[in-house]
């Protein structure tokens, strides 16, 4: 699906302030936007003012190629598919909408 690039409202609070560092310092939240394909539509992921390694408001995958274990299977619709985001400090659950065992 194709998401807003920006939350429809950013949730950013002055305290509490964390001053042991210089990133992470304050709670962030966004609320629509790019998390409408959640429920509830809000995370950190979705803030304009995400911080980190690389930081960035997340991106969907329209699709992707897989080797699940154990195949081929029958029918896979309805798997849920569980994958690490780069350096492993995060993951998503995908539900499979189609399968194609060839």
């Amino acid at each position: 699906p194709t998401l807003p690039k920006l939350p429809e409202k950013d949730f950013q609070p002055k305290t509490p302030f964390r001053n042991t560092t210089d990133a992470f310092q304050y709670y962030k939240l966004g609320i629509g936007g790019p998390c409408n394909n959640f429920e509830p539509p809000a995370g950190y992921w979705c803030s304009s003012g995400v911080e980190g390694g690389g930081p960035s408001i997340y991106t969907v995958p329209s699709g992707m190629v897989a080797s699940l274990p154990n195949e081929p299977y029958k029918n896979a619709t309805g798997a849920i598919v569980q994958v690490w985001r780069p350096g492993h400090w995060a993951s998503w659950m995908f539900e499979v909408g189609a399968y194609d065992s060839d």
